[in-house]
């Protein structure tokens, strides 16, 4: 060769610019999603993506942490406020993070949402099968029966038991126990009409009394060199020898200070009025530990967690090996293999978060910790799935098999599937084959509603949410792992193909064949394209010509969004409309693509409507032509931050889910200081002409707008609106811009069991802004849409 090139070996990032770069992050079931973050992004604002997926509010319960690169079985927790790239270019083995809980509760009623305790299970069933927490046979028959019901509903969903030889039940056996199993097997009959809710609570609560619960611990020496463990767990700061034998224990409330000395870590006893000091042999460990130490010190006296103790656990029994000869848990400190969720335990290296629990408003891009829930959120499923429909059969005895314990995921990169209000199906987003796709709008009461009004859209325009509380929604009966795909099912009702599935297949039936007569060419032709006593007074007055980008399409004087006006903008015009069905139920801002001089009233009325969410239906540029102005930053660009007028706006992170990307913002009001979370969703496969092919991408896009505006409008301020306005624009602010709102809608009511018209919701939404869905192509994507959404939840 003429040349010999030596190219130095470094540990790869999937790098897209050395300014931003994209990590891993495996899910506590296995799946893994992608991330793209800034070099200066914290882990926070990584943990607030997770969180977003999994629709998941209390996030302080939960971490991030990382293998560490000197010891590859050690774990690291990542420190939630400092720039995540550094901790993983300094300590990580790879860029790949594993989501779990950080802070243990020793009773799982703190936990208040549904979805967080369901992620709670994961993490301590996850610590059993990995063999971390030693139990008893008994123990781990108990336990392996509450998890069969859990995890596949009442023993009568199936025509036998033979499954639960290949379902992993314990945590370490070198061979199928046959007794065992059968045992398992009794276990799980008796448990027969159980909620599957109730299951998870009562694996939780065997589990919070096993050995070892809840703690993390460290090998040291004592101050007389002697070998010890040294841990934390929610009750405090403990030391065992290395046989397991408690020493000592000190709980929060009688500790004070935490610090370290070089390789020294000390701990100040404020009820003894004394130190003890403890030695490890590395100095970056020692200063691990204590940040580690101090953090759970921070958190758990802030909760309170400690003062619910009247009396010290730790001395209510000794350990699992002194109680009994045959037990479950790790063999000769070999690590266990059989785990259904394989993911490494956490019961290593960990790392501080430092927590202080945020205000119902919060001024980074973090979820507030300890909200109530409101009484009339709806909370999608707790499973990170997608919920099948309420008639499917129970699955093939094939496919229950593939829930082995050896399976994971076919491709490590999977998205998450989070479920959402319209639970649509993700394939293209998240790259699954479309035929192992399910999609199930949720299951609500079809009983008579006494706040809508017979006939037309008069039941759309009063429509109200079903207030439910988190016990009343329908939980699954089965999760069937299918190419990675995790299927979860609602309950089946007595009668479900002459119920749901006839109703949908008429509704199917009635659209397609609108579509194959062409009806819907005459029924588009007869709506107005605009209201016919239409007043533009402002939108048309000459100072605000070149805030239009397009003359002919401009907002009307009743329902146009005003600004407060300014120095550059006297009449506070914007060319923006507020779209509103059933009251404030459903609230939108349609708008056009901002220009370069319209870019700061644009973020101004993003503020001042305090808007959470961008729904953008366009590239910037199509076919050579502008469509919209970018108004916000790079991601990777110099400091991710651009000012507009009087609003700096800062990119914090990235996720691209195929056809749409999914940005976090972080907008700062550069007089008041004040800062705001704004996330910004652009669908990205909609062709210069035409309509999109891949109606399964478009269907993943309202989702995801579906469940950023559920997880923004839960961390409202109660004393304010609770339901802000969604800002939709694409080019013009009128045409996808228009099959955006009126698909939306119409979804709605397919859920609901309402009357779907069509004509006669386009023509509301054309009555408060003119031209909505502009061309012919554009009306019948919606039916296509329509069409393709109900084919989702009759799939089996």
């Amino acid at each position: 060769m003429p040349f010999r090139l030596m190219l130095r070996r470094t540990r790869r990032y999937n790098v897209l610019s050395k300014n931003y770069f994209v990590t891993r992050i495996r899910l506590l079931d296995n799946n893994v999603i992608e991330c793209t973050l800034s070099v200066e992004s914290t882990g926070q604002e990584c943990l607030e993506a997770v969180a977003q997926r999994l629709e998941l509010r209390e996030t302080h319960y939960f971490g991030l942490w990382f293998q560490g690169k000197a010891q590859p079985q050690s774990q690291r927790w990542v420190e939630l406020e400092k720039p995540l790239k550094k901790q993983l270019d300094k300590f990580g083995n790879e860029p790949l993070l594993f989501f779990g809980v950080m802070f243990y509760v020793p009773n799982v009623s703190r936990l208040e949402q549904e979805v967080t305790r369901y992620q709670y299970y994961l993490q301590v069933k996850k610590e059993v099968l990995d063999g971390r927490l030693h139990c008893t046979v008994e123990q781990g028959i108990r336990l392996a029966g509450l998890a069969v019901q859990a995890d596949f509903g009442d023993f009568t969903q199936f025509l036998s038991q033979d499954f639960l030889r290949e379902y992993v039940l314990f945590p370490v056996v070198n061979e199928v126990l046959e007794e065992w199993t059968q045992k398992v097997a009794e276990e799980h009959k008796s448990h027969c009409r159980m909620q599957l809710a109730e299951a998870e609570l009562l694996y939780i609560k065997e589990v919070e009394k096993l050995d070892g619960f809840g703690q993390e611990s460290f090998a040291a020496k004592d101050t007389y060199t002697n070998d010890i463990f040294i841990g934390v767990s929610f009750i405090g700061v403990f030391v065992k020898h290395r046989n397991g034998r408690s020493i000592m224990h000190h709980r929060w409330k009688d500790i004070g200070n935490i610090a370290h000395n070089k390789s020294a870590i000390t701990v100040e006893i404020t009820s003894k009025d004394d130190t003890i000091m403890f030695h490890t042999d590395d100095i970056e460990l020692s200063k691990y530990i204590a940040r580690l130490f101090t953090a759970r010190h921070k958190f758990y006296k802030q909760n309170k967690i400690y003062s619910i103790f009247h009396e010290d656990p730790y001395y209510k029994s000794e350990t699992s090996l002194d109680r009994c000869p045959v037990e479950f848990g790790f063999r000769n400190g070999t690590v266990p293999n059989g785990s259904m969720y394989s993911s490494p335990s956490l019961s290593s290296l960990n790392h501080s978060q430092t927590f202080v629990q945020p205000s119902p408003i919060s001024s980074n891009l973090s979820i507030p910790g300890s909200e109530l829930m409101r009484p009339d959120y709806i909370p999608s499923h707790r499973h990170s799935a997608i919920i099948a429909p309420s008639y499917r059969p129970t699955p093939e005895y094939e496919a229950v098999m593939r829930q082995k314990c050896h399976m994971l995921p076919a491709h490590h990169d999977l998205h998450s599937q989070s479920l959402r209000s319209l639970n649509i199906s993700n394939a293209y987003a998240y790259r699954q084959p479309e035929a192992l796709v399910y999609s199930q709008p949720e299951m609500r009461e079809r009983g008579p509603n006494p706040h809508t009004h017979q006939g037309g859209y008069g039941s759309v325009f009063t429509l109200e949410r079903q207030k439910m509380s988190v016990d009343s929604i329908k939980r699954p009966l089965m999760m069937a792992a299918l190419n990675g795909l995790y299927v979860a099912r609602v309950p089946v009702p007595e009668n479900p193909r002459e119920d749901g599935a006839k109703a949908a297949d008429e509704r199917c039936k009635t659209l397609e064949l609108k579509l194959e007569e062409e009806r819907v060419f005459t029924e588009y032709e007869q709506i107005p394209k605009k209201r016919t006593d239409c007043v533009v007074a402002t939108a048309t007055l000459p100072d605000n010509g070149e805030r239009n980008r397009f003359r002919d399409v401009v907002p009307y004087e009743e329902n146009r969004v005003e600004l407060v006006p300014n120095k550059e903008n006297n009449t506070g015009y914007i060319n923006a409309s507020h779209i509103k069905v059933g009251g404030e139920e459903w609230h939108y801002i349609a708008t056009h693509g901002p220009l370069a001089n319209t870019s700061a009233d644009f973020w101004q009325m993003v503020w001042e409507q305090g808007v959470n969410v961008i729904a953008m239906v366009t590239a910037e540029e199509e076919g050579g032509r502008s469509k919209s102005h970018r108004y916000w930053p790079k991601l990777g660009s110099k400091h991710n931050s651009a000012t507009h007028g009087k609003f700096k706006v800062t990119t914090k992170f990235r996720t691209d889910s195929g056809c749409y990307a999914t940005t976090g913002l972080k907008v700062k009001h550069l007089l008041s200081g004040q800062e705001r979370t704004v996330w910004h969703l652009q669908y990205t496969d909609w062709p210069d002409h035409g309509c999109p092919e891949y109606v399964q991408g478009f269907l993943s896009y309202l989702e995801e707008i579906q469940s950023v505006r559920r997880h923004t409008n839960s961390m409202l301020d109660t004393s304010k609106s609770l339901n802000p306005p969604v800002v939709v624009h694409c080019s013009a602010g009128v045409g996808r811009t228009g099959v955006v709102i009126l698909t939306e809608l119409m979804i709605s009511c397919l859920e609901h069991n309402e009357r779907v018209e069509v004509p006669m919701m386009l023509s509301h939404l054309r009555q408060q802004r003119m031209l909505m869905v502009q061309t012919i192509s554009q009306y019948k994507f919606v039916y296509q849409v329509l069409i393709q959404f109900l084919k989702n939840s009759r799939l089996i």
